[in-house]
């Protein structure tokens, strides 16, 4: 019994130490690619840090692009792969893109005590967004940005523009982004992942990142939503397995209830997301594929024909409609011919609509990027390069210092002596005693 226990024992052991050096494995062969050097770190209103990349053509001052990226996902899907993505793409053009990574991610740092899984779609609203945009009028002189989204990060534009308006938009522009079930089939969502997402939702992003070699060999386009024929050959596992982040288990809730239910309401029920994007006030270009199973066409197109009066066009991605394949949900935005069929017609949009400058004012101490914490690894290199500088370069002998003698004390002057006072003409000398 006991001899079988440790048995037992000793082969968990081995099966989660061969799982974790297998990923430790994958980690170094596919490291994460952040291709700028200008990474900002901007504090919420309840102390977390979140990052900001931001990407431009030297130190050229384009209109702002905010890119809000997709549930359990990060910017890689902006920024990969290389001279094939969106950003590069729009910074090709002159604008300057803000890459946002919202709480939860791998890069954000959370403050003590912060529960991981209380994480809601409120927060990114209430606290993540508006202290990003606030951070990019600061440093690029724009009083307006222009808002990319992706799935989730387009659902978060609707929110937001419901609860605060759109005075600090110039446009907006969504890829697959949906607002409720209503109008469609449904999705089938895999039960048993997602609820073990729920159960360990670490666990599962360890899982599903260790599964992305495996399944980009033998193809796993319906767990990922993607439409394989259509990525091109740079859209492979150092892509798929650095976009995949840690789900909190609330907001996976939430998600999930846009899927499956006919309406999402936020905020105590003050935000429908069905209203916030049909009274939407702001120029709007919003794209659905033809093989999306979140935003479908016939869905698009409803909610193209009960939105209020304004200013907004759909883009259906099909072949039907003269596209190269029928887009999916993720090659939206790593299509084979998306630079032609997606980033330009992006482009095209936000030069259409200019953002507003900033009134001028001089810069102050909290409009400075705020720099990221020093690490451990950076810390000991810098050490270790002052201390290899020391060695190299010897300091000068230093000078003796002579000491000047103390002067010598002065002698106090003497009075002269005065002269006896000469005798008078008639006067006889005084007899001297004898």
């Amino acid at each position: 019994m006991i001899s079988g226990l440790c048995l037992t024992l000793v082969l968990v052991v081995v099966f989660f130490g061969t799982l974790r050096g297998y990923y430790f494995l994958l980690e170094s062969m596919y490291p994460e690619r952040i291709r700028t050097n200008e990474k900002h770190y901007v504090s919420t209103p309840d102390l977390w840090q979140i990052r900001l990349c931001r990407h431009r053509a030297g130190r050229v001052q384009g209109e702002p692009v905010l890119l809000v990226h997709g549930f359990v996902s990060n910017q890689t899907l902006f920024t990969e792969p290389p001279k094939q993505c969106l950003v590069d793409y729009l910074v090709n053009r002159g604008f300057d893109c803000w890459c946002i990574e919202l709480r939860g991610t791998r890069s954000s740092r959370a403050p003590f005590g912060q529960d991981l899984d209380a994480i809601s779609l409120e927060d990114y609203i209430l606290k993540d967004l508006p202290a990003a945009i606030k951070h990019i009028q600061k440093m690029s002189g724009h009083s307006q940005v222009h808002w990319v989204g992706h799935s989730m990060g387009g659902m978060l534009l609707y929110a937001y523009a419901q609860h605060f308006g759109t005075e600090e938009l110039a446009s907006g522009v969504t890829l697959g982004s949906p607002v409720d079930a209503s109008g469609r089939d449904g999705v089938n969502l895999p039960n048993l992942s997602t609820k073990f997402a729920r159960f360990w939702p670490a666990g599962a992003a360890y899982l599903f990142r260790g599964f992305v070699p495996i399944g980009v060999r033998f193809g796993f386009g319906s767990w990922v939503s993607a439409n394989f024929d259509n990525l091109p050959s740079g859209a492979g596992t150092h892509l798929f397995f650095n976009m995949f982040e840690r789900p909190s288990v609330r907001v996976l809730d939430q998600i999930t209830g846009v899927l499956l239910n006919e309406s999402l309401t936020l905020m105590d029920g003050n935000i429908n997301l069905r209203e916030a994007f049909n009274s939407l006030k702001l120029p709007l270009l919003f794209f659905c594929g033809q093989r999306d199973p979140f935003l479908t066409p016939r869905v698009a197109q409803d909610l193209d024909a009960s939105a209020a009066d304004g200013e907004r066009i759909l883009r259906v991605l099909s072949m039907n409609h003269g596209c190269h394949a029928d887009y999916a949900h993720l090659d939206l935005l790593i299509g084979k011919n998306a630079a032609k069929e997606v980033f330009e017609p992006i482009a095209d949009w936000v030069e259409a609509h200019p953002a507003n400058l900033r009134p001028f004012q001089e810069e102050a101490d909290e409009d400075r990027p705020i720099k990221a914490p020093m690490q451990d690894a950076e810390r000991m290199a810098l050490l270790d390069r002052d201390l290899r500088e020391t060695i190299r370069t010897p300091k000068p002998p230093a000078k003796k210092v002579v000491a000047k003698p103390a002067p010598a004390p002065k002698k106090p002057a003497v009075a002269p002596k005065k002269a006896a006072p000469a005798p008078k003409k008639g006067a006889t000398k005084p007899k001297r005693k004898s």
